[in-house]
């Protein structure tokens, strides 16, 4: 049986977007988590092209509750902020934003910030925003370098970007920018769209995985753990056998978790339980 330790698990807060960070905080620690990824959005901070509001008000409140904070995701599906904008001027308000997000991730004591890749236009050569795209990575991996934060990339299913969506694009992506503070991350829901396994990925980056969004999908959607089709000790057994340690972020979108997310958090952490070792 595979195990995993409970510090790997980090509860993120993408789905309490309806409630206070407080809230979220406090229904995290009674799970008995040790760790969270911060989703970086509203209303738990207000971050823009301009800067990030309230930075030290946010770090002491999850510095009470003991967290550790495994990685500051800042929105980037919703939000029109994209690493492959096509005018210019949004272009620059972009990298503005996924900069103040690197140095929000910096004064919030973490190393880690993970992202997508953007999207181009429908019916536009992918080549296009594939390039713009990896313009902007170069640019942003250059200052989590002096900020000492490592920027992670994740793949993502089609309804979300049209960049990379395949371990074949993440490969081209990280072999274009080739930087060292440029890594690529897993998203559990994107690797299962593209029909792929987590063995390839391993394979693929090996110790340069550091953090995965690590969720159950049918196969699209990311879902609670038992919510979806794929068998949770069958991917932990993965993990174990490529010697992974790295954090597992919950990264839970889908709607139907938004008005109840604590009960669905304990559903969850419940099924986890099982391969925790303490």
């Amino acid at each position: 049986m595979p195990y995993i330790r409970r510090e790997q698990v980090a509860g993120m807060n993408h789905h309490y977007h309806y409630y206070t960070l407080d809230y979220f905080l406090r229904e995290q620690a009674g799970l008995g988590l040790k760790t969270i990824e911060f989703w970086a959005g509203s209303p738990h901070i207000w971050m823009d092209h301009y800067t990030a509001y309230d930075t030290e008000k946010v770090k002491d409140q999850i510095a009470s509750y003991g967290f550790q904070i495994a990685c500051v995701t800042p929105e980037n599906t919703m939000y029109p902020c994209q690493t492959s904008a096509w005018m210019e001027e949004l272009r620059e308000r972009s990298f503005n934003y996924f900069s103040n997000g690197i140095c929000l991730t910096a004064e919030l004591g973490c190393d880690k910030m993970s992202m997508n890749c953007g999207w181009g236009f429908v019916g536009e050569k992918k080549a296009e925003a594939f390039k713009r795209s990896a313009e902007m990575l170069a640019r942003l991996a250059d200052v989590a370098e002096k900020n000492g934060v490592l920027l992670m990339i994740e793949s993502s299913c089609r309804d979300v970007s049209n960049v990379v969506c395949t371990l074949s694009d993440m490969k081209a992506m990280i072999n274009t920018v080739g930087h060292q503070n440029l890594k690529p991350m897993i998203n559990t829901t994107s690797v299962s769209c593209a029909e792929e396994m987590l063995e390839e990925w391993f394979d693929a980056f090996g110790a340069d995985i550091k953090h995965i969004h690590f969720v159950d999908g049918n196969p699209e959607g990311q879902l609670i753990w038992g919510d979806g089709i794929h068998s949770l000790a069958k991917w932990l057994e993965v993990l174990e056998r490529y010697g992974y340690e790295g954090s597992l972020g919950q990264d839970i979108t889908d709607g139907r978790y938004f008005e109840h997310p604590e009960f669905f958090d304990k559903r969850n952490i419940r099924n986890l339980e099982r391969y925790i070792k303490e």
